[in-house]
């Protein structure tokens, strides 16, 4: 089974501010998988560490006023084309998990 996770979930220090929100209950749960790890800020050209960002009005905007849409786009982009380019079936389910009230992960997993 593959299983696409966010890359901080993974422990990769990827999120807005250098660190990443390492899972136990993930790693745990895809060991013994083919693990596809993706950050789509990062794959949309977002450096690490970077400014907040948040959605406001339906466009992607940092804490300072910049709109960053088009790279959170880019990247959402990216990482759809990877999960939908192998040449296997894909199907998809989707698993919430909580560690703690500030670490949430939601892995969405596929199966060939």
């Amino acid at each position: 089974m593959k299983i696409m996770v966010s890359a901080c979930l993974l422990g990769q220090n990827c999120k807005y501010n250098g660190g990443n929100n390492y899972s136990e209950k993930v790693d745990e749960y895809v060991k013994g998988h083919e693990v596809i790890s993706v950050c789509p800020e990062v794959a949309g050209g977002l450096p690490t560490p970077r400014t907040p960002c948040e959605i406001v009005n339906g466009v992607v905007m940092n804490r300072n006023g910049e709109n960053k849409d088009k790279e959170f786009r880019a990247g959402a982009y990216l990482v759809q084309v990877d999960m939908t380019g192998d040449s296997y079936q894909w199907h998809r389910l989707d698993v919430e998990i909580w560690d703690d009230e500030e670490n949430y992960g939601f892995a969405t997993i596929f199966e060939d």
